[in-house]
């Protein structure tokens, strides 16, 4: 098992909350732009894919949801890997 430093995990766990992050948001261009497609085109399979990504951007919200202390322990993972299962 790897020990690391405080300040090494510290910095990825602010990597991974801008991967985390930037992820969101390109499920938040992805939703809306298949919902929209889907409006546009009376098309029940792209507004369902937009939707899908809903569900997976309030799965990812969820993990980072919290502040960052408590994202960077393992209390957040059940909520999250709930959220995840129920999708």
């Amino acid at each position: 098992m790897v020990v690391f430093t405080d300040s090494v995990r510290l910095n990825l766990v602010r990597r991974a909350f801008r991967l985390e992050w930037f992820t969101a948001g390109w499920m938040l261009i992805e939703a809306s732009v298949a919902i929209g497609a889907g409006v546009a085109a009376n098309s029940l399979s792209l507004i369902a894919f937009g939707a899908d990504s809903l569900i997976e951007l309030v799965s990812a919200v969820s993990y980072c949801g919290g502040s960052m202390s408590n994202c960077a322990t393992e209390q957040s993972f059940p909520r999250a890997s709930s959220i995840e299962q129920a999708g």
